[in-house]
């Protein structure tokens, strides 16, 4: 994931929603994700239709993040922004993090012309 990632997700935008979320434990996916999105920010009008979402995670080297966690979050992501979104996601270590994940999230929203 780099600067060009995010600019794609921030072009066209009309409103932008961010987040970031900490998890640890047995359900730290599930955690981390509705913390993520429950927390996250919405500058504009966040009743718009999601446009495109930028999701990047980090993981401690002691428990990288497993495929399961990256669906559960995924899953629910998608169920909160009507599963209409493009996803751009982006997985790195950072040995800190211990057996925690860390989230970072950016949704656009746009209007929509029919």
């Amino acid at each position: 994931m780099d600067h060009q990632d995010v600019w794609e997700v921030m072009s066209d935008a009309t409103s932008l929603q961010f987040g970031l979320a900490t998890g640890e434990g047995h359900s730290r996916a599930e955690v981390a994700g509705q913390q993520l999105w429950t927390s996250s920010t919405a500058l504009g009008d966040g009743s718009l239709s999601a446009h495109r979402m930028l999701l990047a995670i980090q993981s401690g080297g002691s428990a990288e993040l497993e495929m399961d966690e990256l669906t559960q979050i995924l899953e629910y992501l998608m169920d909160q922004t009507g599963r209409q979104a493009e996803v751009v996601f982006g997985h790195g270590l950072e040995p800190a993090l211990g057996q925690r994940i860390r989230l970072l999230l950016l949704v656009s929203r746009r209007i929509i012309l029919t």
